[in-house]
């Protein structure tokens, strides 16, 4: 198990326990910090299946790249074998796109649910805006190139 999906197994341990306390002194601070924490555990686990996905994008990529590169050989079973490892690399990029804008909108839900929180508790002991719009940046750049390695992949495999 990765170190992202072991952090959100701990927050949901976390979760149980918040939800467990007394809170009829703060139910708006309990309301807040579960928001805040399941809010959390969700980028941890987006963040950790885009990951997964994008190994599989690139796994994919190499697998289609190297058939292709035999192209000196081409027989009813090497189209269908590329075929197949084409529809591989899509179902793998598709998955990944869908984790991974999935990741960027939970990063940029988070600046709000932060806020609520900081609002009880103050902004020192929650994870800055500034650390998640770094890595917002880094999510977009990491989808933006891997969807450029997969379009030069489409055109590989393109039928001529």
């Amino acid at each position: 198990m990765s170190t992202l999906d072991e952090h959100a197994q701990e927050v949901d341990k976390n979760v149980i326990e918040l939800r467990g306390l007394n809170a009829a002194s703060d139910r708006n601070l309990v309301n807040s910090a579960e928001e805040y924490m399941l809010t959390v555990r969700q980028i941890l686990r987006n963040q950790a299946a885009s990951h997964r996905y994008h190994i599989q994008v690139v796994a994919g990529d190499r697998a289609l790249r190297d058939h292709m590169s035999r192209a000196n050989r081409r027989s009813a079973s090497w189209i269908e074998e590329a075929l197949r490892a084409k529809d591989r690399l899509e179902r793998a990029y598709f998955d990944y796109r869908l984790s991974a804008d999935a990741f960027g909108r939970l990063l940029g839900s988070y600046p709000q649910v932060r806020n609520n929180l900081a609002q009880r508790v103050g902004a020192g002991l929650l994870l800055g805006d500034a650390a998640v719009a770094d890595a917002a940046d880094r999510a977009k750049e990491i989808s933006r190139r891997t969807g450029e390695e997969v379009e030069r992949a489409r055109r590989l495999a393109a039928v001529k």
